[in-house]
């Protein structure tokens, strides 16, 4: 088989003063077709000297590299530009363009080589689409795919951050939920273990967490165990586990970008949510570089009030005027909001200006609660939205779906909510 790379005799001495440092001396190989190989050497050994003469940025001091067959040391200038756009190469540095922006620097490349503005626009995203979605554990899957498959506002969406989803439970038809609506909208998902409930004998393996979906590839995934504020073994709901954050890297168009999807307890108070919150940041600080732009969604359970203490809520219920203050100013009840800003991340712009949960009370009624957050480092939001899961408010359902036949109330007590961001420039 013809080689695909050779290279003979090749040498490149560099002038130091009067002194001469030889970087590469007498080398020859040759690199067939579809074969890998591996350049080892200590520092100055000259490894990027002679992958930066493969892409003729370097000119060697004597040899010849051929390289599908053409001298690259006889090269003439005006074919070199041809010549990197069939080598594909991750500099050390980033090679990027200091008057324009990350967007820019990509589809400047793209454009190169002869790529539409659609396709740039389709692989270098200019606003990501992030959602926010407690799923209810799944026991109307049929119609949440709908809801994700149809929701206008949801045809361009990028991330989801879900949360309560069940596997293996015989309420939610004993399947594994993130996994059917991940195929069945298109994306990248990952899984974290919350619970294992222990109420029905009947349920497969009685699993229940949270996820994250992606239409980028997920790089890596790791859940992230928040320190217990309830012991829900105890509770009428017996299970056993703990409250998690799932923490991911993403790829968006070449660059990391964090995604961390999060459920905090409930049954707690301020100071217990407060307390899971700082090991999620704990883990950003861990796994991100600084400038790493993350975006943290999920149920973040700010009732603005304990939740163990039902005859608490249950006064500020009763009382429509104190409950409308404290909705107005849920940072000023609920830590976790400062608690954000004091981490370097913003939520006021990103989040839901309405109600996002319908909490069950006595006599069929419910009390509105904003629950569901975005909040982000390193991106600006453009524009946010909510959107009600109450059956009556789905009307752009298609006829004969499984979501238009719904006849009950609403597909989960919360509604979805979701923001547009682009990267801060």
């Amino acid at each position: 088989m013809a080689a695909i790379i050779k290279i003979e005799n090749l040498y490149k001495v560099y002038p130091v003063g009067k002194e001469k440092v030889v970087a590469l001396g007498g080398i020859s190989l040759e690199i067939e077709k579809g074969q890998i190989c591996c350049i080892l050497g200590t520092s100055g050994s000259g490894k990027s000297t002679f992958i930066r003469m493969l892409i003729r940025e370097v000119k060697p001091t004597q040899g010849h590299i051929y390289v599908a067959d053409e001298d690259l040391t006889t090269m003439r200038n005006w074919r070199v530009p041809y010549l990197r756009r069939n080598i594909g190469c991750v500099f050390q540095d980033f090679k990027l363009l200091p008057n324009k922006t990350v967007f820019e620097n990509v589809a400047f490349a793209l454009e190169v080589i002869g790529k539409s503005r659609h396709v740039i626009k389709t692989q270098v995203p200019e606003v990501l689409r992030h959602v926010v979605f407690n799923i209810e554990r799944g026991q109307t899957l049929h119609e949440t795919i709908d809801f994700l498959n149809m929701c206008p506002d949801f045809k361009k969406m990028d991330i989801i951050y879900a949360n309560e989803l069940d596997d293996g439970a015989v309420r939610s038809g004993n399947c594994n939920v993130a996994y059917e609506i991940a195929k069945s909208i298109g994306m990248n998902y990952a899984y974290g273990l919350e619970f294992i409930e222990l109420v029905n004998p009947n349920d497969n393996k009685g699993f229940h967490g949270n996820a994250l979906f992606s239409r980028w590839p997920i790089r890596w995934a790791k859940v992230v165990h928040m320190p217990e504020q309830y012991n829900w073994y105890y509770d009428r709901q017996k299970r056993i586990g703990a409250r998690v954050a799932i923490v991911c890297s993403l790829d968006i168009g070449g660059r990391e970008v964090g995604a961390v999807s999060v459920h905090l307890e409930n049954r707690a108070d301020s100071e217990g949510r407060e307390a899971q919150m700082a090991v999620v940041y704990d883990e950003i600080k861990k796994s991100f570089a600084p400038d790493t732009p993350v975006m943290i969604g999920g149920d973040l359970n700010t009732n603005t009030f304990d939740g163990n203490d039902i005859p608490g809520f249950t006064k500020l219920f009763n009382d429509p005027e104190r409950l409308a203050k404290h909705m107005a100013a849920v940072e000023k009840y609920e830590r976790v909001l400062p608690q954000a800003e004091e981490n370097g991340f913003s939520y006021r712009e990103f989040s839901s200006t309405e109600g996002t949960r319908r909490k069950p009370m006595p006599g069929g009624k419910s009390m509105l609660l904003k629950l569901d957050w975005l909040m982000a480092r390193g991106m600006e939001c453009v524009d946010h939205g909510t959107v009600s899961t109450e059956t009556k408010d789905c009307t752009w359902a298609e006829p004969g779906s499984a979501l238009a036949k719904f006849t009950g109330p609403e597909l989960s007590d919360h509604n979805a909510c979701w923001a547009d961001c682009r990267f801060a420039k």
